[in-house]
């Protein structure tokens, strides 16, 4: 007998939340289960996910929903649909189709509601409190990090309803062991032409310093360009010291509903020749082998995507210290964990990385072999598919 489940998400936009339930979905056991896709929205302007599912026999249904006002019609729809088709479970992704399935699955008697919880909701309490209220609607939350986990129990959802499943990484596409092995440019450290203990700029003398400069040195960042991830105290930190380093650039890959304003910080801080917003990149594992140093200037997580990216491609990263990026880290967190807005902060370790590249190259793939042991897809697809076993099991 296969398991019909039904998931759920608010877009098909490409994101970290749409990504990984779209890899969730390709590669559970289709012996085992039937899975169909419901998105709130209309279909993505950009439709690399739906190909995939497409592609794997997944059907897709987009319920169409434009705005609040459509809400309850929405809700309405969805409960029929669910009532037709039966699925033993729903599984949802993100605020507005947890709350969505929640009701709609209740409405049409679907034994088991499952929600995934993939952000602390900071700025929105309102998400919060609506989840409070809705939690006896749900069997289980899935929470993406501990830091998720931690930050529901205190917002007021029952912890025993509560388990930690991570997102995985695809070894495949990330991580080119002849990239790795391969430098992509001289490599420089101020210890060894200088001793231990000079890992920071200003213990770097004038000759190791302009020795460096010359080199071309990459850093990159793939977000939403949106408040959450901190791309605009991200460059008023950089223009402050970036323009004493000719060879320095920032590479911006995302788009969203800030880039109007960080075009204008670009202009308006001098960072027109530093920092490039490249909108929206198809090949992203290209573009992280390409880079040396990935930063995530966050203000509040979940598990971010790319920080698990970044490092299944070798990169070392400088990382706010926001939800899931100590438990990604593990014990690397050494010149690659910074407090959220600590312009000094991020200084330090920036420069430490541009000084000290044979160790910040050491550190990447130290990275790289972490998050292969720790945040495998077989892993987490293994996991959700015993939990929803589990559950349809007890009905």
């Amino acid at each position: 007998m296969k398991f019909r489940i039904a998931f759920c998400i608010t877009e098909l936009e490409i994101g970290g939340a749409e990504k990984s339930l779209t890899e969730l979905i390709c590669r559970i056991d289709r012996e085992l289960f039937d899975p169909s896709l419901f998105v709130l929205s209309t279909p993505p302007s950009q439709p690399t996910l739906l190909e995939k599912l497409e592609s794997h026999g997944v059907p897709v249904h987009f319920l169409g929903l434009r705005g609040w006002s459509q809400l309850l019609a929405v809700i309405v729809r969805f409960a029929c649909v669910l009532r037709n088709t039966q699925p033993h479970l729903i599984q949802s992704f993100l605020f507005h189709a947890n709350l969505v399935s929640r009701v709609a699955a209740r409405l049409a008697g679907v034994p088991v509601v499952v929600s995934g919880l993939r952000v602390a909701e900071r700025a929105a309490q309102w998400h919060v409190l609506l989840d409070c209220l809705t939690s006896g609607y749900v069997d289980q939350f899935v929470c993406v990090s501990h830091g998720v986990a931690e930050f529901a129990v205190r917002q007021g959802l029952p912890p025993e309803k509560i388990l930690v499943i991570p997102n995985g990484i695809d070894r495949s596409r990330f991580c080119d062991e002849r990239d790795l092995s391969q430098s992509k440019e001289p490599l420089l450290s101020c210890e060894t032409q200088q001793g231990p203990g000079a890992a920071s700029v200003e213990n770097c003398d004038l000759k190791t310093r302009e020795t460096a400069t010359r080199r071309e040195y990459r850093l990159l960042t793939v977000a939403r360009l949106d408040y959450q991830k901190g791309l605009d105290w991200l460059l008023v930190g950089l223009a402050n010291w970036i323009h004493a380093f000719e060879n320095l650039h920032l590479l911006i890959v995302g788009e969203g509903p800030m880039k109007t304003l960080l075009q204008t910080l670009i202009s308006e801080r001098g960072l027109s020749g530093y920092v490039t917003l490249a909108g929206f990149q198809k090949d992203l594992a290209h573009v992280f082998r390409s880079a040396d140093l990935s930063v995530l200037p966050s203000r509040w997580e979940g598990m971010p995507n790319a920080l698990l990216e970044a490092m299944a491609a070798g990169l070392p990263v400088v990382a706010t210290d926001v939800e899931g990026v100590r438990e990604v880290l593990g014990n690397h967190l050494d010149h690659q964990l910074i407090p959220v807005g600590d312009a000094c902060a991020l200084k330090r370790a920036i420069l430490w990385h541009y000084f000290n590249r044979q160790e910040s190259r050491n550190l990447g793939l130290r990275n790289r072999d972490h998050v292969m042991a720790h945040y495998s897809w077989s892993n987490v697809v293994k996991r959700y598919e015993e939990l929803w076993i589990r559950l349809i099991n007890r009905i």
